[in-house]
């Protein structure tokens, strides 16, 4: 295959680095000859020895790819790319959202500022238990139990649970 410059548009196809490098494998959706699979880095936020954002696109996903000096051979991958099959988890554009596949949600929420409102901030697991900060009150919510474990644990000034005598 030529040289390509620019971006095209693939699909995740496998997801199991053999390298253990954190790449995806990704067939060109519009590219022509043998178009297999190419192993693809994932751009992403503060990549570095063992440190950084950790978000990788899932088989099936369409993903932007870029090619290092236009050789298809080395690509990366740039970016991911909702479609008509795989929709976003929100249209609010005052909502910012992580959305695992599973269901579990960190929300950020920023409604317009002449509303008065600050918004939120809120952490939902996919069992339904959450814990929300909103408009100078935290929030927390479990569908079993909630527990709390400290040498010493103050309500309101009040003391729950032993405070360990000084030596």
């Amino acid at each position: 295959m030529s040289k390509v410059y620019g971006v095209v548009t693939a699909e995740v196809i496998d997801a199991d680095d053999p390298q253990g490098e954190g790449r995806v494998q990704v067939r060109y959706k519009n590219l022509p000859s043998d178009n297999e699979g190419y192993w693809a880095p994932v751009a992403t936020m503060m990549s570095g020895d063992g440190r950084g954002t950790w978000y990788r696109p899932e088989i099936g996903d369409d993903v932007l790819v870029a090619f290092d000096q236009g050789d298809v051979n080395h690509p990366y991958v740039i970016g991911y790319l909702w479609n008509g099959r795989q929709r976003p988890p929100s249209n609010d554009n005052h909502l910012r959202l992580i959305h695992s596949v599973n269901g579990h949600k960190i929300s950020l929420y920023d409604p317009a500022i002449t509303s008065g409102d600050t918004g939120y901030v809120k952490i939902e697991d996919a069992h339904g238990n959450s814990i929300t900060l909103q408009n100078a009150m935290i929030s927390i919510q479990s569908v079993a139990v909630v527990q709390i474990n400290a040498p010493s644990v103050i309500i309101n000034g009040r003391i729950v649970a032993p405070i360990p005598n000084p030596i």
